[in-house]
């Protein structure tokens, strides 16, 4: 009787051993699949991670879309840094910072040591073209302070031209190479022949309508204010909202347009947009857009202790470099010619 019972009983439990063994296979399976899947999962996320690092993918602080364009071949451009005499250096450039901190560096032929057909370069009477039987702005004819870089000059001229079209308002414009005596206020920026101090006469300083009309209008001609009201704390600089500074396309409208200082982009360029990390990519009118709307590409390379250094540049699109009269140099890149 107790040995035909066993029978049973061992078949049961040989089932249930079977049922079990299943199981416990279907479940490592089950837990093998989920763990390659995972994996796989992980290995794509990486990928992807890797992929936005490559592109440099940013976000600006003003909102727009930092990036390369994947378009620049880069080559390299070798360079004395701190060479005050060289074309290209940390003192040299539309981009320079000059301040109570950052003096300016004078090259060795100033305006005053110049032949007067050299001369002729720098002054803004040189860029003054009648409108009609007018001129469209004054110039005030001191041998101090008519004087602008060349580029700056015309730049200037060109603007204030443009506002005489636009309004009929003659304004006194007044620029220049100046001595460190006669630094006022902390506008060390007329120094250095990008900037001109704009005022409606002689007997009447720039009103405030006319000079956001200059500020909305200077940004297609390279040209910022200098010193915005309110904005002391950056520059060092009070009472001159009324001078101007050419800083080039398309640098201006983008400070323009965020309503920034020259000090808070340069640190934005220096900290955001260097050559291993993100470049900053603007359009025409310098605001900050992708890849694919990008006419500038814009980034920072900072200079070496000391010696010659290579700073990388493209080998297929033209560029400028500009020092910053700090610690390296701004490239820009003009996308839309090649």
């Amino acid at each position: 009787m107790n040995n035909r019972s066993a029978g049973p009983r061992s078949f049961n439990t040989l089932q249930r051993s079977n049922r079990s063994a299943r199981l416990k296979r279907l479940q490592e399976a089950r837990i093998l699949l989920l763990t390659i899947c995972v994996l796989i999962l992980a290995l794509a996320l990486t990928g992807l991670v890797f992929l936005f690092c490559q592109i440099g993918y940013n976000v600006s602080a003003g909102g727009g879309s930092g990036g390369n364009s994947g378009k620049v071949k880069y080559t390299s451009r070798q360079v004395e840094p701190w060479d005050e005499g060289a074309d290209i250096s940390v003192y040299r450039g539309n981009l320079i910072l000059v301040n109570e901190t950052h003096s300016y560096r004078y090259p060795e032929t100033r305006i005053e040591d110049m032949t007067e057909n050299e001369k002729n370069a720098y002054s803004l009477m040189t860029y003054r073209v009648m409108v009609g039987n007018t001129y469209p702005y004054y110039v005030l004819p001191n041998s101090k302070n008519y004087y602008m870089i060349p580029e700056a000059a015309k730049a200037m001229g060109d603007l204030l031209t443009y506002h005489y079209n636009q309004t009929d308002e003659q304004l006194l414009v007044r620029a220049g190479y100046q001595q460190e005596s006669s630094v006022t206020n902390g506008n060390y920026d007329q120094q250095v022949g990008l900037s001109a101090s704009i005022d409606n006469d002689m007997d009447v300083s720039l009103r405030s309508d006319t000079c956001q009309k200059l500020i909305s209008e200077g940004a297609r001609f390279g040209i910022i204010q200098r010193f915005p009201n309110g904005k002391a704390s950056e520059t060092g600089a009070s009472g001159c909202t009324n001078v101007f500074r050419y800083v080039g396309v398309p640098h201006a409208g983008y400070i323009t347009s965020q309503g920034i200082t020259l000090e808070a982009y340069l640190n934005l360029l220096q900290s955001d947009y260097t050559y291993s990390k993100s470049h900053l990519l603007l359009n025409a009118a310098g605001e900050a857009v992708k890849a694919k709307d990008a006419v500038y590409e814009v980034y920072y390379v900072e200079a070496t202790a000391e010696g010659t250094m290579s700073v990388p540049v493209p080998e297929n699109y033209p560029y400028t470099i500009s020092g910053d009269n700090m610690k390296g140099f701004i490239v820009t890149v003009n996308l839309s010619k090649s």
